[in-house]
């Protein structure tokens, strides 16, 4: 079984929409041996109204959202499926307060040895 070597996490730019703003958090980042990962989005000046939908898309192009622990709040964490090996998944959520809504994304490429 092939072992996870390492995460990068890119993307995330901020974004706005008729007065909402948010971004997706945290830089670059590579670990070894990661069992999880977390994403998070956050509001700029948030008003407790906001709502979140997040999808997650595996390197196939395959729908995997139920990997998250919770697809509909700001932070969810989700185990990546390694089987296969490594490649691009695509983190998208979208932010909705009132009539205003946007989406941003975040690409995560997972590397395996074996």
């Amino acid at each position: 079984m092939a072992s996870l070597s390492g995460v990068s996490l890119g993307g995330g730019k901020g974004s706005a929409a008729a007065g909402l703003a948010a971004t997706i958090t945290g830089g670059d980042d590579a670990q070894n041996d990661l069992a999880t990962v977390a994403c998070e989005v956050v509001v700029t000046d948030p008003t407790g109204a906001e709502t979140y939908a997040w999808t997650l898309t595996d390197p196939r192009g395959v729908s995997r959202t139920a990997l998250f622990d919770d697809a509909t709040i700001a932070d969810p964490v989700f185990t990546p499926d390694i089987v296969g090996g490594g490649g691009q998944w695509v983190a998208r959520v979208t932010v909705t307060r009132g009539s205003a809504s946007l989406v941003l994304s975040r690409i995560i490429t997972f590397g395996f040895d074996g």
